[in-house]
């Protein structure tokens, strides 16, 4: 849409049936161009102030020069329009949700879906509707690419993957390779173990840049529906990961481990292989995990434990210090 306005959010919130006000001199033709956090959003770009920022909220707001806020809904007693005369207030029980839907109605450029001419797709592939294939990219024998999916530039997806519907693959992302699995002859020299399993992604998945997950060696490789990967993340052989997952940057999850349904896995952790990690689980940040922890919400560390012994082991080396 050219030319947004304010009062074209305004009207959007109102269909969204989220409660608006506006000051006396609030300019209802004014073009709105993008989104900004408050610390930084000028006039002609829109911002948000939500519950996290409850104790700086009223100088926050003091210094912001966005004309179009949307507010944590309790802090509508702070939204006086004989002080913020300019403003448009749109009132959230969820701000930063809000914020992501105006943008995204307003704002997000629609991915032409076309497969470039220096993709390279074998005639055995089978691809659905609205794909856009990047350049450069390679979809070998045996692959099934679902509807309405994003693969980026430069991505391999080796034979024998099946990637859902809704799904984006972030550019330099390596789908089906063999895995790392060896076996030791009977001259002590190593040999790959063979990698017959397949990689399978599920619907509404995010797979970032420059991660690799490789295929099963007898089972699959399986990321379920909605889960999250972050850019720069290894997924060994044989791995599960479980609905709605996150898994964060420069992770590394050994072979045929398994991660529950709605996890959290923070920025540089490694788990090791053929260990489980239970539903709703909260990984920390560089935690490296050597066993299983199929029913502790949160565990951190190295290595990694429940969260309160890793505090209570945080505590001991203070004294020390």
């Amino acid at each position: 849409m050219d030319n947004v306005t304010a009062q074209n959010i305004l009207d959007y919130a109102a269909a969204l049936e989220l409660q608006t006000q506006s000051g006396p001199a609030a300019d209802f033709s004014e073009i709105i161009t993008a989104g900004k956090s408050i610390n930084i959003a000028t006039a002609g770009q829109i911002t948000f102030l939500s519950s996290k920022y409850a104790a700086t909220a009223n100088d926050l707001l003091a210094q912001c020069n966005s004309n179009v806020i949307v507010l944590e809904e309790t802090f509508k007693p702070l939204a006086k329009p004989e002080v913020f005369q300019t403003k448009h207030f749109i009132f959230s029980t969820e701000p930063k949700n809000t914020v992501s839907a105006i943008l995204l109605h307003f704002f997000n450029k629609q991915v032409k879906h076309t497969i470039h001419p220096t993709a390279i797709i074998s005639a055995k592939a089978t691809i659905g509707s609205n794909v856009n294939i990047g350049p450069y990219s390679v979809v070998e024998d045996d692959v099934t690419i679902g509807d309405n999916t994003n693969i980026g530039n430069n991505v391999h997806i080796q034979h024998n993957c099946t990637i859902g519907n809704n799904v984006v693959i972030k550019s330099n992302t390596v789908l089906g390779n063999s895995g790392f699995g060896l076996t030791k002859n009977e001259a002590g020299e190593y040999a790959e173990f063979p990698h017959f399993g397949a990689v399978i992604i599920g619907d509404n998945v995010q797979i970032g840049s420059n991660v690799c997950i490789d295929r099963g060696s007898l089972n699959d490789t399986i990321i379920h529906k909605g889960v999250k990967v972050d850019n720069l993340v290894h997924i060994a052989h044989n791995v599960e990961i479980g609905e709605n997952s996150l898994i964060i940057a420069n992770t590394m999850i050994g072979g045929s481990t398994k991660i529950g349904a709605n996890c959290w896995i923070a920025p540089s952790v490694s788990l090791r292989n053929n260990i489980v990690i239970g539903d709703n689980t909260v990984v920390g940040l560089g935690s490296v995990v050597t066993k299983s922890f199929e029913d502790e919400p949160e565990i951190a560390g190295v290595p990694a434990r429940k969260l309160d012994e890793f505090k209570a082991l945080l505590a001991q080396f203070k004294k020390m210090i």
